[in-house]
């Protein structure tokens, strides 16, 4: 993180990148190593994205239930072979593996965090 002492001392007004996600982003997270964007919209799309080329890499539905959003969602193992981690209103998280390819985005592991949701 060479930019790490610059970053948090001086001001953020230069417009990098302009990405188009088609929906109202509700949730965002950054990878903390590649350059990968997670956009959740207030449904249950996720999208990922090359913030530097601008490309998307995947969409896929999260899955919830009518009614249900995804309330936030994390890049786990970043250092090694990465997941995106997704909580949602219903008290579910899910875990994806590939989850930067539309063609290969499979759903690791889900389970019920909140019972009695």
């Amino acid at each position: 993180q060479p930019l790490k002492q610059y970053a948090g001392s001086h001001k953020w007004d230069n417009q990098v990148r302009l990405i188009n996600n088609g929906a109202q982003p509700a949730k965002m997270t950054f990878h903390q190593f590649e350059d990968q964007l997670a956009v959740a919209d207030n449904g249950n799309t996720v999208y990922v994205w090359d913030w530097k080329k601008q490309s998307r890499l995947s969409k896929f539905s999260n899955g919830n239930p009518e009614g249900s959003k995804i309330s936030d969602m994390k890049f786990i193992n970043e250092d090694d072979q990465g997941f995106l981690m997704t909580g949602s209103s219903d008290g579910v998280i899910r875990v994806y593996r590939n989850y930067d390819s539309d063609e290969q985005v499979e759903l690791a592991s889900s389970w019920r965090a909140l019972t009695h949701m």
